[in-house]
């Protein structure tokens, strides 16, 4: 046990004194200027500025940005060097006194500050490789797994641990080293996908992390714990062999993981206990549809990456919700299977994280506001469990109530007269008929449109549309 304590406070010293980085949107010269122009804005596509004249020493910097959604006021720590990160996530280090030997492969660490996407602290750390110093370092939830892999085997290069985390999750190694909020805001429709699909990874690692890490006391040095024994699983993933293991089946049976951390018999339970909700969490985050966007790229009114954001802070909320049930019943972990299941019946009469999504897109509420509205007001949650059961008497699972209700909430509402009209009330027959996979009775039909009518006027008081 003491040298297992000795290796995670030595893992813990290397995330917080090395550090993490990654790569920008285009990879772009070192700039060389005079010192007239020291004052002048740094390329944002590279990641060294050099400043100098005649007489002066060269000054050279380091830049980057830190992503999880962009983190502002967030610690920056880089070989010994420190700083914090701007409104937009960025940062900048003055790395003149350090070679290039130390500057190549090391790591930067991010930890702390606000995600600006969902307005809540940032818990956990990302990190990234240097292994160019003429690009931007882009640090996201992926390349923190990458510098972790990197950091347990020491043998795999920077490119080769890329290479690898790629194949893994079937991601270019480009997009991988990019601003993918920047791909989905303004790429072209591959980019945009390609972005899309980053967010969801980076979510899925990030957030399933998380809620393990409240097993065994969700500080910040649990985190690292959990990302440790992720990050050693991943490696041992075997590349171009017949391997049915992936990145989610790892996260979401937490098994291996249990095995890889040395835990006491109760923390054990506790970790193996939050399979349930890590399953759900990447279920839910897998129903964010990449494709759906190529029929979006035409229609001008549509922003992308504020549709993407709407669909993360969802994400965020369940995974919130996920944790709060472990971290409550770590006395009774055996309780949380049951506990997850009724909180994907509420997801589920929501609409998902698709649902959910459109709320906040509706509302315009912050994380926090739309969790207690949804999940602490004993109205609104007896609501929705009480429509979760008139579905189940249907015989229709929670993936395909979520599927009814997206379609349902597509149907126009009269607001002036707070009812649907004849018409739309044919519309939500057509669309429970296409679930369902039958025709429903009109009292069905009454009862169905009934109990959606009374949870949205419900979330609308509650959320003040």
């Amino acid at each position: 046990m003491l040298q297992h304590l000795s290796r995670i406070y030595i893992f813990i010293s290397i995330l917080f004194f090395t550090g993490c980085g990654d790569s920008s949107e285009d990879s772009s010269s070192t700039e060389l200027t005079t010192t007239d122009e020291i004052n002048a804005t740094v390329d944002s596509n590279s990641s060294i500025e050099e400043l100098n004249n005649s007489t002066e020493l060269k000054r050279v910097y380091l830049s980057g940005v830190a992503i999880d959604g962009y983190i502002s006021g967030a610690e920056v720590e880089f070989i010994g060097l420190k700083t914090t990160t701007d409104e937009n996530g960025s940062w900048r280090l003055d790395v003149t006194e350090k070679s290039s030997t130390d500057l190549l492969n090391s790591v930067v660490t991010i930890y702390g500050g606000i995600d600006q996407t969902t307005g809540d602290s940032f818990e956990g750390v990302v990190m990234g490789p240097v292994h160019e110093l003429n690009q931007s370092i882009i640090s996201t939830p992926i390349t923190t797994i990458i510098s972790a892999m990197m950091i347990e085997d020491p043998s795999i290069s920077t490119n080769e641990a890329f290479e690898n985390l790629s194949y893994i999750i079937n991601i270019p190694v480009a997009t991988l080293k990019r601003d993918h909020l920047k791909m989905i805001q303004m790429g072209t429709l591959q980019e945009r996908i390609d972005g899309i699909k980053a967010v969801k990874t980076a979510l899925i690692f990030q957030k399933s992390i998380e809620i393990i890490s409240e097993a065994i006391g969700g500080e910040q040095e649990s985190f690292v714990r959990v990302l440790h024994a992720v990050s050693v699983e991943i490696n041992t993933i075997c590349i171009g062999c017949d391997d049915n293991r992936s990145y989610e089946s790892i996260l979401s049976d937490t098994t291996a993981i249990a095995d890889r951390l040395e835990l006491s018999d109760d923390e054990r339970k506790r970790v193996l206990a939050t399979s349930n909700a890590t399953s759900l969490l990447i279920q839910q985050v897998n129903t964010i549809d990449e494709n759906q966007y190529t029929e979006l790229m035409g229609d001008d009114e549509v922003d992308f990456l504020t549709k993407i954001e709407n669909e993360t802070k969802a994400a965020d909320l369940i995974a919130h919700q996920a944790e709060e049930l472990v971290k409550s019943n770590l006395d009774n972990p055996e309780d949380v299977a049951q506990l997850v299941e009724s909180f994907w019946d509420m997801i589920a009469v929501l609409g998902g994280v698709n649902g959910m999504g459109t709320t906040f897109a509706e509302s315009n509420a912050s994380t926090e506001e739309l969790y207690g509205q949804l999940f602490q007001d004993e109205e609104i949650v007896e609501r929705l469990k009480s429509i979760s059961l008139m579905f189940k008497e249907f015989d229709v699972d929670n993936s395909k109530i979520s599927e009814m209700i997206q379609g349902l909430s597509q149907i126009p509402y009269d607001y002036e007269s707070d009812s649907y009209s004849q018409e739309a009330i044919a519309m939500a027959k057509s669309v429970i008929e296409s679930v369902i996979g039958r025709e429903v009775t009109l009292i069905e039909l009454q009862k169905i449109v009934t109990e959606m009518l009374s949870i949205k006027q419900l979330l609308n008081n509650a959320l003040g549309v």
